[in-house]
């Protein structure tokens, strides 16, 4: 993700996690956070980050157009150990891991049984001071190693639908438009981090964090891709389908969501098309009101 214009960059609500294994990084982003570039003391550029980006340059450095900031996985990113400095923890999985080919090195790796959640803890002395449980996950740390703060863990693979890297032109206009193309369903989308506590034959009933209960409907013929007591992100999806501009609108807010359009955007051009040159386009079309469906995203990138 790069800088349209340069200038000073700033951390605004950033956590960070060590990256010793890459010396390029900066640091992990633990939560949701904003990262500004500024001009002459203006944010002129701002960049939502979630979990797992990978900061590169430091707060407060000054940079030219063009500069790479963060780095984030278009499929997956990795899982670290949070868990304080100076503290050795041991790895210890729920699930047993089992010999299995890469699909498409054909090259021996150990996995989780398909389907299943999977819980981590880590364990200091004996006692559990970290415990996360996940879906889709590629491990990392074995059973039993030991790790220290910032050491990766596992690969979790990202909630996005899978595509072709070089699109037709009919894709690119769905995604500008926000629409979805004929003949693909749409997939229900949690609107906020939860855990989903029911499934049943009409509805998905998921707890917030902040113990609330929502009861969301299914769409008919839906086919169901979490299970109960799975933890789910804002946005990720619940059923099968391609995720909605406007649900994810509601679940990630304008700026988060605009990152995304033009990460897809830059994924399915290529990456013929740099992505400043998406932002700007992005940029030029809300101004004329010509991207149905998402006008609240017109202040997706500000531009200098």
């Amino acid at each position: 993700m790069q800088t349209i214009g340069g200038g000073s960059v700033k951390y605004v609500g950033v956590q960070l996690l060590p990256c010793p294994d890459d010396p390029t990084c900066v640091g992990q982003v633990v939560g949701p956070a904003r990262l500004d570039v500024l001009w002459r003391g203006r944010a002129v550029e701002t960049i939502a980050l979630c979990a797992g980006d990978e900061l590169l340059v430091a707060d407060g450095a000054e940079v030219t157009p063009g500069t790479e900031l963060v780095a984030r996985a278009n499929w997956q990113r990795a899982l670290r150990a949070a868990i304080p400095d100076g503290i050795e923890a041991v790895v210890r999985w729920s699930e047993p891991l089992i010999e299995t080919a890469d699909a498409i090195t054909g090259m021996p790796r150990v996995a989780f049984p398909a389907g299943r959640a999977v819980t981590l803890e880590l364990l200091a002395d004996g006692a559990p001071i970290a415990t996360t449980t996940m879906r889709h996950v590629s491990p990392i740390a074995l059973p039993g190693a030991v790790v220290r703060r910032g050491d990766r863990l596992a690969w979790i693979l990202q909630a996005r639908q899978m595509r072709d890297l070089h699109a037709g032109i009919e894709t690119l206009r769905a995604i500008l438009d926000a629409r979805r193309l004929d003949g693909e369903p749409t997939a229900l989308v949690a609107p906020r981090d939860a855990t989903v506590i029911d499934i049943g034959r009409r509805w998905i009933v998921l707890r917030t964090n902040d113990d609330r209960v929502l009861r969301l409907r299914l769409p008919p013929r839906a086919h169901v891709t979490v299970g109960v007591d799975d933890t789910v992100l804002a946005g990720d999806p619940l059923t099968g389908g391609e995720r909605n501009h406007r649900a994810l609108l509601h679940a990630w807010g304008e700026h988060r969501l605009g990152e995304h359009i033009i990460d897809e955007l830059s994924l399915l051009s290529g990456g013929e098309v740099p992505r400043a040159y998406w932002a700007l386009a992005m940029r030029a079309m809300l101004q004329g009101g010509k991207l149905r469906g998402i006008a609240a995203l017109a202040r997706v990138r500000r531009a200098r």
